[in-house]
């Protein structure tokens, strides 16, 4: 007879791997012991896997302040896992890296296997009133093959499994993820200009479709585009619509999450700034750098980290995978729908943060 305790014990005997990556025996065993805790769930378990940059930091926060809003509607948007404004951690990264060692980090084992532990709990707690679990990670469409394995091997046993995935256009992507990581100050980035990476697996949209709809075999694999141009209503209200919710009755103010730095800002930030990352000092920071950027946002010639051609370029490599996935889950030649980038379109490589940038913004610094 299937009891939590009985579950609790064997998870903990069994999940005494030493983190990092783990060999065939320990992940087999990791495995069993996750789906120990969980037992049998007559419930849907919808996994919204990302991409980065299509909004999930406003889903997120959303579906955290509205979770009475989903329970209502019979759907847990747990807490277990929860980092940040909303993202659940329940990507196996420690199957990809030894750099995951530490029990109190988030993608160590010991870390995984709490959050589950947790998640179950709150299955238990909410069981009658639900008839499905919401989770949301944008890290999980990142995750290599064997670790979407992994999870598959997990949750697939134990629930009614759909995925949601939102796709971004790729010239897009590289442009939001350098302006991403110039905040983060990333020095080696596979998006900046001087080094792009058109192979990498974030611009492979097909081989991110793939490869969690044929581990995963579910009945449902909703996809998702993130155009903003093309929203006809609100990204919070797209996103209950896709997996069947209806929205609250009285809509909430919206708000900025992410900030947006100007090109002079972010090189600020980048070059001239020796607060620690993710310090209350840099959050600050950014904040006051954002209402700058506001004041003086970055001139039309310097909107765009890549030149034309190089977007051109991109567009023209992914457009036959990128139409596969658009006739394979649209009936549609056309993934997206935004217009391409033009060649004549204004363009200058930004030349550095200028004395007169620099000044400009240590005095509002100093005045704020």
């Amino acid at each position: 007879m299937y009891s939590r305790q009985t579950a609790q014990r064997n998870s903990d005997r069994l999940l005494g791997a030493e983190d990092g990556v783990l060999g065939d025996a320990a992940k087999a065993d990791l495995v069993r012991a996750t789906k120990n805790l969980f037992g049998v769930y007559d419930k849907k378990l919808i996994l919204h896997i990302g991409q980065p940059k299509t909004g999930t930091t406003s889903i997120q926060r959303f579906c955290l302040n509205h979770r009475d809003h989903l329970l209502r509607q019979g759907v847990l948007y747990p807490d277990a896992g929860r980092h940040g404004p909303g993202q659940q951690h329940f990507a196996p990264r420690f199957l990809v890296s030894y750099g995951y060692k530490l029990p109190n980090h988030p993608y160590s084992v010991e870390s995984f296997k709490n959050s589950c532990t947790a998640l179950a709990r709150e299955i238990d707690k909410y069981n009658d009133r639900i008839d499905t679990i919401l989770i949301s990670s944008e890290e999980l469409s990142a995750l290599p093959s064997s670790a979407v394995v992994f999870l598959s091997d997990i949750f697939s046993d134990v629930f009614d499994v759909s995925i949601l995935l939102y796709l971004r256009r790729q010239d897009a992507m590289i442009e939001s993820m350098c302006a991403q990581d110039r905040l983060t100050r990333r020095v080696n980035s596979p998006f900046y200009p001087e080094s792009l990476s058109t192979g990498h697996g974030l611009l492979d949209l097909q081989q991110q479709t793939s490869h969690w709809h044929n581990t995963f075999r579910c009945k449902s694999f909703h996809i998702e585009i993130y155009e903003r141009n093309s929203q006809v209503s609100s990204l919070e209200e797209e996103f209950l619509a896709s997996i069947g919710l209806s929205p609250p009755h009285q809509r909430e103010e919206k708000k900025r999450l992410n900030k947006k730095l100007s090109r002079a800002a972010s090189e600020y930030l980048y070059t001239h700034s020796n607060v620690v990352y993710e310090s209350q000092q840099y959050f600050d920071l950014v904040a006051k750098l954002d209402r700058y950027s506001r004041l003086s946002p970055t001139p039309p010639e310097y909107r765009y980290y890549h030149a034309p051609e190089t977007r051109i370029k991109l567009l023209n490599e992914k457009r036959e995978s990128n139409q596969n996935i658009a006739v394979k889950y649209f009936n549609r030649r056309e993934l997206f729908n935004d217009p391409w980038p033009q060649p004549t379109e204004p363009w200058v490589e930004y030349p550095g943060l200028s004395v007169t940038d620099k000044s400009d913004i240590e005095l509002f610094l100093r005045t704020e």
